[in-house]
């Protein structure tokens, strides 16, 4: 899963979502939802407002995190039916 770094990045800077939106010129309604990570998807004008804003690439602020995949137990039982 790819989860957005902002608010770290931010907190970093000392900005809140106030002055990110006011920086950015992203509204605030949206900067709330990158904040929390609540977005399905960004595209990149806004991407490219975050990073000009933050002055970071697009790399710094997407970090991959596998998903751990369930893990399926062998049952003899089952394997015979």
């Amino acid at each position: 899963m790819v989860r957005l770094r902002v608010r770290e990045i931010a907190e970093a800077q000392d900005l809140n979502m106030n002055r990110l939106a006011l920086k950015s010129g992203i509204s605030y309604s949206t900067i709330v939802d990158l904040w929390y990570d609540r977005t399905r998807r960004l595209d990149k004008e806004t991407l490219s407002k975050l990073c000009q804003a933050l002055g970071v690439t697009p790399g710094d602020l997407l970090v991959w995190e596998p998903e751990e995949q369930p893990q399926i137990a062998y049952s003899p039982a089952l394997a015979a039916a």
